[in-house]
């Protein structure tokens, strides 16, 4: 080994099935063992999250045969102990932080995971009872089945877990959302104005996007508008064309979308807030179920420790503060 210090350093590698990057995750992970211990005399906390379960085995093993190789048998004894190398999945890892600090975050100390059943089986009993009690529920369910609404408030539920501080949507944001997507749709439409408009074969064409780029709504027309064929005679080669009809031919696949229609925002600005109003009564609902009940399953332990995490960050400092070197292994196993 060199008698340089040993230096802490990142490094991100990137490369196709089969390459070798376990292989060289092992020799790396191997590497920084030694040369932490003869900088610091002792081993480090090291974490190794991998994609599988089989990854986990695979990484220890090829790590214990270069430990044996070496001849260094305190050191194939470090390899085995998980307070010194811990090789996990992501989520044996949170699992156990949440285990460990489990009092602190408000859990149960002796959680036990549930099976997705049981809690696809809360949830739509927590839907219904929340809609039983709300008075625009009923609007809701106009627009939506409650199967899809109950898929909706989940889905939204994941997303807050994982960005604690998402706000609600406001009549602000709904218009400038759809001034955005005008704004994309007239831009792209003026630059394929730039060379349809001199070609005789587009007048109709023409004509359509100049109107469109003021009254976006028209989009729903696009189907009963004239649209050549190429001909080298427009004056601009097949990769232009193939930009122009690809243009053209999304113009027809947007066409039905209902979001194209300023009204369709103006008159469904009480609908979001209505489901949003619902929302806020099934996330508290949710998260006393996973926090104060602690009834989590698997699927939700990403979004429920970055939660936590996020509402405690001084028991973040601490899981940092314990690990020396943390490697993310993306093995998958695709067999």
């Amino acid at each position: 080994m060199s008698s340089q210090p040993f230096k802490l350093a990142s490094k991100f590698v990137q490369a196709g099935a089969g390459a070798g990057k376990t292989t060289a995750l092992s020799e790396h992970v191997f590497t920084s063992l030694q040369g932490y211990f003869e900088t610091h005399k002792k081993y480090p906390h090291l974490v190794v999250c991998t994609f599988t379960v089989k990854a986990t085995q695979e990484l220890r093993e090829k790590l214990v045969q270069k430990a044996y190789k070496s001849k260094n048998q305190y050191l194939v004894e470090v390899i085995k102990d998980p307070s010194h190398v811990s090789i996990t999945t992501i989520h044996g890892l949170l699992n156990n932080i949440l285990r460990k600090y489990a009092l602190e975050f408000g859990l149960q100390p002796d959680f036990q995971l549930q099976d997705e059943l049981t809690e696809e089986r809360f949830r739509r009993k927590l839907t219904r009872s929340i809609f039983i009690d709300n008075k625009q529920s009923q609007k809701i369910l106009e627009q939506f089945s409650f199967r899809e609404i109950n898929e909706i408030l989940y889905k939204l539920f994941l997303v807050k877990l994982d960005n604690p501080n998402l706000t609600s949507v406001t009549d602000r944001d709904i218009t400038e959302a759809f001034e955005k997507k005008r704004e994309e749709l007239t831009q792209k439409a003026s630059y394929v104005l730039n060379y349809v408009s001199q070609v005789q074969a587009f007048d109709e064409f023409t004509s359509y996007l100049k109107s469109l780029t003021s009254n976006v709504s028209l989009i729903k027309d696009v189907e009963d508008i004239k649209f050549p064929r190429f001909s080298k005679k427009f004056g601009f080669d097949e990769e232009v064309w193939n930009e122009i009809k690809g243009f053209r031919d999304n113009l027809k696949s947007e066409s039905n979308k209902a979001y194209w229609d300023e009204a369709f925002w103006s008159e469904n600005i009480q609908l979001f807030k209505d489901i949003d109003s619902i929302f806020n009564t099934y996330f508290e609902a949710m998260l006393e179920r996973k926090i104060v009940n602690s009834k989590i399953c698997l699927s939700e332990i990403e979004g429920v420790s970055n939660f936590l995490l996020e509402k405690f960050p001084d028991i973040g400092s601490k899981v940092q503060e314990q690990i020396d070197y943390w490697y993310i292994d993306e093995f998958q196993d695709t067999s």
